[in-house]
């Protein structure tokens, strides 16, 4: 077969699509959602932390009565704490199937990897042929080029895959057990609620009873005594 420009220019072609393909991986990263996530959790759990709103806002930002913004926003967040918490897992879960979607992709990524070391040693080999015209020559050194720079955008995004899939699995664990405080507080909260509409509901339950103890021995009337 008689070597071409086009030939050349396919060498490897497989190794660098599949380097791209592992890489898109990357931009499905939900860091927004689980920020938003954390962030409003973070600041319905201050709602009533006048210091901590304080640190928050800064003594600029009091000074511009930020702080009352920012306290009324935690007080609104904090009446959707449940919702606030479902979206929390559903931060956690979008985290996890992410990192495990990098997962997936780094062996494709070590693969194509090896692959790319082939191809560039492949087109040492025809660069050494001799007789070779200047033209293919030159095609040859660029398709090297190319894949060793192809090479290197996969080695850098093989690190990044790997530091990001560790950050995601800690993020998961970080907003994991805030929400999970956050449900105690919610629990502990109905609890309160729950036992104050008991009382209410015992007090009712007396003041009835009074009355009807009342209607049937009204208050002044003397037992007759027994024959």
């Amino acid at each position: 077969m008689i070597l071409t420009i086009e030939h050349v220019q396919a060498i490897g072609e497989g190794a660098v699509a599949s380097v791209h393909d592992a890489l898109s991986a990357l931009q499905a990263n939900p860091s927004e959602e689980q920020v938003a996530a954390l962030e409003a959790l973070q600041t319905a759990m201050i709602a009533h932390d006048q210091k901590a709103i304080a640190r928050r806002t800064g003594f600029i930002g009091r000074l511009l009565g930020r702080d009352i913004t920012f306290s009324a926003h935690a007080a609104a967040l904090r009446e959707q704490m449940i919702p606030l918490v479902h979206q929390a897992h559903r931060a956690v879960q979008s985290g996890l199937a992410f990192a495990k979607a990098l997962e997936g992709a780094l062996p494709r990524l070590i693969a194509a990897h090896h692959q790319l070391e082939a191809a560039v040693q492949q087109l040492d080999g025809l660069g050494k042929q001799t007789g070779i015209a200047p033209p293919l020559a030159a095609a040859i050194d660029a398709r090297k080029a190319h894949l060793v720079k192809i090479a290197m955008i996969g080695q850098l995004g093989r690190q990044q895959m790997e530091s990001t899939r560790q950050g995601q699995q800690v993020a998961a664990g970080l907003i994991n057990d805030l929400a999970t405080h956050c449900k105690l507080v919610i629990d502990q909260q109905a609890g309160v609620r729950n036992a104050a509409a008991l009382e209410k509901t015992l007090a009712n339950a007396r003041t009835m009873a009074q009355a009807a103890i009342a209607a049937i021995d009204p208050p002044g009337h003397a037992a007759k005594p027994a024959p």
